[in-house]
């Protein structure tokens, strides 16, 4: 039988499984000059803009209905973002540099701060 029927925590990990299958993360190509992501944390539109060295991240403020930076960011000579997903409060951003090499980190909009979560040599696929 599926796991779903004998375990309740199985279950709420097969629908997120199926969820996250069905709704791939916005991607980037590395050689696109400047990209631009779009994901939702907490029903809260962020816009993230990505090129070679930089990201910079809005988010949209209902109040003025217009988009304000949220935070600017150097992410490394060659590195650039190609991914951006969002799970729970936080945004995760994938970031390869022109060797394929990955880094993994995380944002969190409520107390607008970042933490490297892995790094992997050749982890990308250009």
């Amino acid at each position: 039988p599926p796991r779903s029927t004998l375990d309740r925590s199985s279950a709420a990990s097969d629908v997120y499984k199926r969820q996250a299958r069905q709704t791939p993360s916005p991607q980037c190509e590395w050689e696109q000059e400047n990209c631009e992501l779009n994901v939702t944390v907490q029903n809260q539109p962020f816009r993230l803009y990505s090129e070679v060295g930089l990201v910079r991240m809005e988010s949209f403020d209902p109040q003025t209905q217009s988009w304000q930076i949220e935070t600017e960011r150097a992410l490394g000579e060659d590195y650039r973002v190609v991914r951006a997903s969002a799970l729970r409060e936080f945004i995760y951003l994938t970031e390869c540099d022109q060797s394929g090499n990955r880094k993994i980190q995380r944002y969190r909009p409520a107390d607008q701060s970042w933490r490297q979560l892995n790094y992997k040599s050749l982890g990308c696929q250009l």
